[in-house]
């Protein structure tokens, strides 16, 4: 029998060793927000003309007595699947002409900020938001540690379209800290700031 290299789930701490700094972690988050609109322009230009939303919106909240970081757009939002192929640790994305090539950096940024994130999406042209919460501690102990929520019902409410991405207890907490929360161009996203559950 030859010899395997094995990867274990307990690989994904690993990704707090990683060179990055608060400030290059978020732009992970904004890179997929901005490719999102660059992949979908047309259709989201026309819609954010019926909105008077005007621009593509990006808002970054740090909360520092809540110790929650909240990264929320309004471009075209994640279908279930393509959901599901985001959480898939080193699959590339469909498009990888874009800033997305490789399939890791989401989970390498969310993981190196803290050991619990959530992200909330809904594509715009849907009625159902997904939400799906990883608990980075249970995956490496093989204990799941990932969690979705039921899809909201056809008839209730629609949320806008976006993505949002969420972490709490985050170990860069001190370096977060220093730093004031910013906001990329143009108003604050339209979602709703959801709180993580404890």
């Amino acid at each position: 029998m030859p010899i395997q290299l094995i990867i274990g789930p307990d690989a994904i701490t690993s990704y707090r060793r990683l060179a990055y700094t608060p400030w290059h972690a978020i732009a992970e988050f904004v890179d997929n927000s901005t490719q999102s609109y660059f992949d979908n322009k047309a259709v989201l230009d026309e819609q954010m003309q019926k909105d008077d939303d005007k621009i593509l919106t990006v808002a970054i909240v740090y909360d520092k007595e809540n110790d929650y970081l909240r990264v929320a757009d309004n471009a075209m939002g994640m279908s279930l699947t393509e959901l599901e192929r985001s959480l898939h640790i080193a699959k590339p994305p469909l498009n990888t002409n874009g800033r997305s090539k490789y399939g890791m950096g989401m989970k390498t940024a969310a993981c190196w900020i803290g050991n619990r994130w959530t992200i909330k999406t809904k594509k715009l042209g849907e009625t159902t938001e997904h939400s799906v919460t990883v608990d980075v501690t249970k995956v490496a102990a093989g204990q799941g540690g990932v969690e979705s929520t039921a899809p909201a019902r056809s008839h209730q409410r629609a949320s806008p379209p976006g993505c949002q991405h969420g972490v709490r207890s985050p170990p860069v907490v001190p370096r977060l800290q220093r730093q004031a929360a910013q906001k990329i161009r143009g108003r604050p996203a339209r979602e709703k700031q959801y709180r993580q559950p404890q």
